[in-house]
């Protein structure tokens, strides 16, 4: 599970990356970098992994029919 911190930390990666080119050759050598979708599609898998603030629980009051 991620925290708050750490999903902010990876949603500036994201912009940083959305800013730099995706290959580079330097000296020869090539870099590649994964393209902005596949970072996105990676970073919703994250948050989807993150608990909520409830956990996932409602609560709510029943009242039988006729109660009132």
């Amino acid at each position: 599970m991620f925290t708050p911190a750490q999903l902010e930390q990876i949603r500036e990666q994201l912009i940083r990356s959305a800013g730099q080119p995706k290959s580079i050759t330097v000296d020869g050598e090539t870099f590649i970098q994964h393209g902005l979708t596949e970072l996105i599609a990676a970073y919703q898998a994250v948050q989807k992994m993150t608990p909520k603030k409830n956990g996932g629980l409602r609560f709510t009051k029943l009242v039988p029919p006729g109660a009132n």
